[in-house]
């Protein structure tokens, strides 16, 4: 076995992921006391001594065993109590229903049996609910017994019970619950008989005398009674789960009611049909909750175990919401013991302080010496490694260099927690520095974990509620509102630039009564809808059925209308995305409670691009959403000085006009070619609309349908098209199939029409370009192929440059759609078959090289363009309609206010207030939020502040104008300065650019932050560009902790020195902090040096206080004196707190860039002040470089560089590189 292997497999696994299923065995000693002080909690409250406030099981940091220890309490609890484990919920209005989902998933867990009790195999087939059932029922039977009012002998004459022979015995049987003696199932027939017979006759009243007698009173008397009935039918068809009987009666245990009347009828409980409400009720279900835990002392009571509450931190509604759970449990539900699990420092610092005081009194908090958990010292190490080593057989030497590796470890510290402990004897062992698992592998590995036990397939709502919200909290400029519309939706997200709402459900039933309220729901909300796009999506697992059911008729109608107008959208995930979803939301909890080294933040981007693929799948509005892109609106109307006569070209006509041809020129085929599409396509879609027709036939079929303009063909043509449509059957079809291609994606697309202005759609000049695509096709993994039909008769050779020409028109077409075609492929029929295949890059190289200027020049002479160049861009219509809205305002409330101009930046408008002597401009900033109503923004969008001139108010953009890294490069094309670099667009400086300069005395280094999707990495890669093209002799070194955003993937070897971990960085910063020595004894400042953190949080992170003191020490020796020796810092962060940016840090790197942040907080961390939390992301930024020196904050719109015009820079950098 290799050293790498062993020691993963023997010591690699330091979490655990369900507390039922772990695979080590307690360690003598380790915790012992806090389990013991569980069990005599257990042992007292089974009998009646309740604890009456929550109990707090804590460690000092993650990774000391609680979900371990909660596994232990299971297997040593021994049939005394049921213990419902619980991961955190994540709805604050769905936590009841969350909550008894939980009990139930738990009740139906098998059994865990001592010796005492009946053999293995019957073991198997016992659930937890079905002891706890047969001990209520058994015990009041036994009651009633008791009370003289139900003979003992007949159940024995009966034949009910099992081996007794005296009545005697009766009442002790019933009253042990569940065995070989006493069970509903056997005889199924005749205990059905009996009851049936009995219950509302006198059984019924029997068993309500006995709960008032022990003073029981549950929800509701109705309720309760068909409850008992409930219980009873249902372990009656224990053994037969797949009749309607036992369904139905889980059916409305889980949810409270039934789809119609005949359901109720089905199972005895008609009497409720029109009482009862039709839909889940959270009252309901807590209602639930407290009856079972008052039946409970029949039984055995209820533990609950809420574990890995460390997520609550990020959600101060949820941490409210959760103490308000846990104190209703202590105060108001009978035989129960709550335990919660938390470690102490997050738990004080970021949970506490959430909860209400009444709440906070609930909890034995601070908790008691016992439930404190322990670390593991050297021998209890020894026994856990010896454990484990027994387990997979191991023998020497391996042994022996383990327990040595241990005995090294101990040297260190006495001790430690258990995880701590496994990470030192895997590093030990390896004799290697530590390295984390990749976050890819650990999802893989819980993904695989998962996929072992087919329970976890089931509907876990709370799960998928988790993800999909972490996954769309993620997209910039978007909201998230957790108090939606209906009790059906778990949140929504909106993202009001795009005007598009999205609603998220999470529902596990089945009933017609539910799915016909949320189609009539989802409908209301999509007409009632404003915005461009609203839909709503539900979310449901393998094991559920099918929405909408083929039985309904109505209802069926009702969700499929909603279906087609996609208000509603019902996402019917398969075993391998229910599997990814799962595993992700086991990596938000672990990271959450500080099981896994990744900050939560990490996750959640691991997160988003494992899903985006799956969401931008699901609806093309959606992938706009998911993607950033803008949806193409209809061009605004412009101001007639600025329209252009009419442009509009077909892909031909422009292909035709660059190549010099004549428009309607005639070219060979033209005919035939049109008559071969036309058959292709709708053999296409036949196919796919029939996958399991014959092809040949269907195609048959196809051709006899056209037969009129076939005859019209020579009989030359007719033999070329019979033969190249058999090509295109054999070889772009048949073959295709076989090599795994579904019809569903070859034909994706078929014969699809595409237009798109050129420039852009709201361009004063343009050119509306039209194309329409033979067919795109798309792959397993979501890639684009992109396929044009041509068809070569009697031609010498392909004509490859017209072709081409069309391809790359085709590809910008689709891309202006967010269709981006990954490839594209010719396919020639001449007859006989034959394809070419284009990548992107090459398809854009032809566009950009031979289209665009061709475009460019067709633009620049269209009439009136000379004379338009010459005027000030028009306002856009969006501030036209402000600037009326704003003029109303200050003359309702009688503000001496005008108009003198609007300014117009890329991601903002500016309006520029002109104030009479008598007003004051705080009269206005403090009328902010009703400003910001009145146009119809948050108050939080909108800025006012006071300019040189003018009062200056700031409005949102309803999209954000990209600025093009094209237009960086030419403009710092005529930029003098070794050192000066592009920041971005602004308009809070005579200069329509804003640019930095290293050379500067006041800002030689850089401090940036900004968080996920804000544009920071794309700020750091247009100043790289920028250096690496136009200053060759700049030296640059990139620390990039988080992998590959700055790589050049198509230039090899890089012309960027790039390194990933810290011991390298740490070694290059001592290096060059003895050159800067060097040069100051030597005079020479020269090359000038940039060295680039992203990201410097991760550097920080799991450095020991050694190492980040000693990196610290050289970053401030550099920023103190490396200026004067040419060497610079940009230092950048996605997380912006003050346990990352030092006050050390910050006081020696002067400059600061911030883009997007999440709160104030983390603004006033970069800048010293608030305001990047409102910014718009994207590359939307503050900063101090004010080129006047002032103390202002300017607001720019950074550049943004495509992937491929990365490459080119490396590529060009590349070439420069080797030349000198």
């Amino acid at each position: 076995m290799e050293e790498e292997t062993w020691v993963e497999e023997l010591f690699g696994i330091d979490t655990v992921d369900d507390p039922r299923r772990d695979s080590d065995q307690p360690i003598l000693g380790l915790n012992q006391k806090a389990l013991d002080f569980l069990l005599s909690k257990i042992e007292g409250c089974s009998q009646g001594r309740c604890p009456n406030k929550a109990l707090f099981l804590s460690s000092p940091a993650a990774g000391y065993g609680k979900t371990f220890l909660i596994g232990q309490l299971i297997r040593k609890n021994r049939g005394k109590a049921n213990i419902i484990y619980i991961q955190p919920f994540e709805e604050t209005n769905r936590s009841w229903e969350f909550l008894f989902n939980r009990m139930l998933l738990e009740l139906r867990q098998e059994e865990w049996i001592g010796n005492e009790r009946s053999s293995l195999e019957m073991a198997k087939r016992i659930t937890q609910i079905d002891v706890f059932i047969h001990r209520v029922l058994g015990n009041l039977l036994a009651d009633v017994i008791k009370q003289g009012l139900v003979d003992p002998s007949e159940l024995i004459k009966e034949g009910l019970l099992h081996g007794l022979t005296h009545p005697r015995e009766v009442e002790g049987t019933l009253r042990k619950g569940i065995s070989s003696h006493f069970d509903f199932a056997d005889p199924k027939e005749k205990w059905q008989s009996w009851m049936k017979r009995n219950f509302k006759s006198g059984i019924a009243s029997c068993c309500e005398h006995a709960l008032y007698e022990r003073r029981i009173f549950l929800s509701d008397s109705l309720i309760h009674l068909a409850l008992l009935w409930v219980f009873f039918l249902y372990e009656a068809y224990r053994k037969e789960r797949s009749s309607e009987e036992w369904s139905l009666c889980w059916k409305w245990l889980k949810y409270g009611f039934l789809d119609d009347k005949e359901e109720y009828e089905k199972i005895g409980i008609g009497s409720l049909f029109h009482r009862e409400v039709q839909e889940i009720n959270q009252e309901v279900m807590k209602n639930r909750i407290f009856d079972f835990c008052k039946l409970a002392v029949f039984a055995r009571p209820f533990v609950f175990c809420f574990d890995q509450t460390e997520i609550y931190r990020s959600n101060p509604d949820l941490a409210n919401r959760f103490g308000l759970i846990v104190s209703t449990l202590v105060d108001q539900c009978p035989n129960q013991l709550t335990l919660v699990t938390a470690n102490l420092p997050v738990w004080e610092k970021s949970i506490l302080p959430h909860l209400e005081e009444a709440h906070r009194d609930r909890f034995l908090y601070p908790p008691v010496q016992e439930l404190q958990l322990d670390p593991i010292n050297k021998n209890q190490a020894m026994i856990l490694v010896e454990q484990r080593m027994d387990k997979k057989g191991v023998e020497e030497p391996i042994r022996t260099r383990a327990r040595e590796a241990v005995c090294r470890v101990f040297e260190k510290k006495k001790s430690m927690g258990v995880r701590e402990f496994l990470q030192e004897l895997r590093q030990e062992l390896k004799k290697n520095p530590p390295s984390s698992i990749s976050i890819e592998k650990l999802f893989n590995e819980y993904k695989s974990k998962l996929a072992t036990d087919p329970k976890n397939l089931e509907f876990y709502p709370e799960n998928l509620s988790r993800v999909v919200e972490k996954f769309f909290e993620q997209i910039p400029s978007g909201r998230i509102d957790r108090e939606p519309k209906s009790k059906y939706f778990s949140f929504s997200w909106s993202r009001d630039r795009l005007q598009m709402q999205f609603y998220f459900g999470f529902v596990e039933s089945s009933s017609y009564q539910v799915w016909k309220a949320i189609a009539k729901k989802t409908t209301e909300l999509k007409t009632s809808y404003k915005g461009s796009f609203l839909t709503s999506l539900f979310f449901r697992t393998p094991k559920l059925d099918h929405i909408p059911k083929e039985k309904w008729t109505k209802v069926r109608e009702a969700v499929e209308e909603a279906q087609n107008s996609s208000a509603l959208l019902v996402v019917s995930l398969d075993q391998d995305w229910t599997l990814s979803f799962y595993a992700l939301n086991q990596l938000l909890l672990e990271s959450a409670s500080e099981d896994i080294p990744y900050p939560l933040a990490e996750i959640q981007s691991f997160l988003k691009d494992k899903l985006s693929p799956f969401f931008e799948s699901l609806h093309p509005m959606i992938k706009i959403a998911v993607t950033g892109d803008q949806a193409p609106p209809p061009p605004p109307p412009l101001p007639p000085e600025f329209t252009p006569p009419p442009k509009e070209m077909s892909v031909t006509e422009l292909v035709d006009q660059l190549l010099g041809q004549e428009r309607g020129e005639k070219r060979s085929n033209m005919d035939l070619g049109e008559l071969f599409h036309q058959l292709v396509k709708d053999f296409s879609e036949k196919l796919k609309e029939n996958p399991q027709a014959e092809a040949r036939v269907l195609f048959n079929r196809i051709i006899q349908g056209h037969k009129e303009k076939i005859r019209f063909l020579s009989p030359g043509q007719k033999d070329f098209l019979r033969k190249a449509l058999d090509s295109f059957l054999v070889e772009s079809v048949l073959e295709k199939k076989r090599s795994g291609w579904t019809l569903e994606g070859l034909f994706w697309q078929v014969e699809q029409g595409f237009e798109a202005f050129y420039p852009g759609d709201q361009a004063s000049q343009r050119i509306k370009i039209k194309g329409s695509v033979d067919r795109l096709s798309k792959d397993r993994l979501g890639r684009i192929e992109l396929v044009d039909y041509k068809i070569l008769q009697g031609e010498t050779g392909p004509h490859t440059e017209r072709y081409l020409l069309q391809l790359s028109l085709y590809s910008w077409l689709l891309d202006r759609h967010s269709l981006k075609p990954d490839l594209a492929r010719l396919e020639y029929f001449s007859p006989g078959y034959r394809s070419d295949l284009f990548s992107k890059e090459k398809l854009k190289e032809i566009f950009d090289s031979k289209i665009k200027p061709f475009l460019d020049r067709l633009i620049s002479v269209s009439p009136g363009f000379e004379e338009s160049k010459k005027k000030d861009e028009p306002v856009p219509p969006e501030f036209e309609e402000k600037k009326e809205r704003l003029k109303l305002f200050f003359e309702k409330n009688k503000i001496k206010a005008a108009m003198a101009k609007i300014k117009v930046a890329p991601q903002f408008g500016r309006f520029l207030l002109s104030l009479d002597l008598t007003t004051r401009s705080g009269e206005i900033i403090r009328r902010r939020g009703d400003i910001a109503i009145y146009l119809g923004y948050k108050k939080e969008e909108i800025t006012i502040t006071e300019g040189r001139e003018y009062l200056e108010l700031d409005c949102p953009r309803d999209k954000v104008e990209q600025v093009s890294w094209t237009d960086a490069r030419r403009y710092m094309a005529n930029q003098p300065g070794e050192l000066c670099f592009p920041i971005g667009k602004t308009l809070d400086t005579e200069e329509e650019w804003l640019t930095g300069d290293f050379s500067q005395s006041q800002y030689p280094h850089i401090l940036a932050g900004g968080t996920t999707g804000s544009g920071k990495s794309q700020f750091l890669k247009v100043l790289i560009a920028h250096f690496l093209l136009k200053r060759p002799k700049v030296e640059l070194f990139v620390a990039d902790f988080k992998g590959q955003d700055f790589v050049f993937k198509e230039t090899n070897p890089s012309p960027l020195r790039i390194v990933h971990d810290r011991e390298q960085t740490l070694s290059f910063l001592d290096q060059m902090v003895q050159e800067m020595d060097s040069r100051f004894k030597t005079g020479k400042d020269s090359p000038k040096w940039i060295i680039i953190f992203d990201e410097y949080s991760d550097m920080l992170d799991g450095a020991n206080p050694g190492q980040r003191k000693e990196l610290e020490n050289l970053i401030r020796r550099l920023a103190q004196k490396g200026r004067a020796a040419g060497i610079h810092l940009v230092i950048a962060t996605q997380y912006p707190k003050k346990d990352v940016v030092s006050t050390l840090i910050k006081t020696n790197l002067p400059g600061r860039i911030c883009l997007a942040v999440p709160d104030g907080k983390a603004s006033e961390v970069i800048l010293d002040k608030r305001g990047a939390e409102n910014l718009r992301g994207a590359g939307d930024l503050l900063c101090n470089l004010d080129p006047k020196g002032s103390a202002r904050l300017i607001r720019a719109q950074a550049p943004f560089i495509s992937q491929q015009e990365w490459e080119e820079v490396g590529k060009e950098a590349a070439k420069r590189k080797n030349r000198a």
